[in-house]
């Protein structure tokens, strides 16, 4: 636990704290609660901020072998980017492909319109 405090990724270690402890703690407030904008901006830094805790669990485990005289500095390759560009990438084609494959419908409009006609 030392080293997330005092090692090499300190200062990534303060922003998950920062945004994955300090942050949701506005939601005490009831004008924080009911503000749509502040909401989002909330959720996507917790998102954000779980994305680095993940960062951190690989990193740190890839920097730090059995043995401390294997303990390096994990820097991502070009490789390590392409692998993380091209799973997105992936994700985002078939994520387009289903939806127009099977178009989103919502439900209540389906409801809405399903109730008119009845009516008319």
């Amino acid at each position: 636990m030392i080293w997330q405090f005092t090692g090499t990724y300190w200062p990534m270690y303060m922003c998950q704290l920062l945004f994955n402890v300090v942050v949701p703690q506005l939601f005490w407030s009831s004008r924080v609660r009911n503000s749509i904008a502040a909401v989002f901006v909330i959720s996507v830094i917790l998102n954000i901020g779980m994305w680095i805790e993940r960062i951190l669990i690989v990193w740190n485990t890839l920097g730090h072998g059995h043995m401390p005289s294997a303990w390096r500095i994990f820097l991502p390759t070009f490789w390590d980017w392409s692998l993380l560009i091209g799973s997105l990438g992936f994700f985002l084609f078939l994520y387009l492909i289903f939806s127009r494959m099977l178009p989103v419908i919502s439900m209540s409009e389906v409801l809405k319109l399903l109730h008119e006609e009845q009516q008319g």
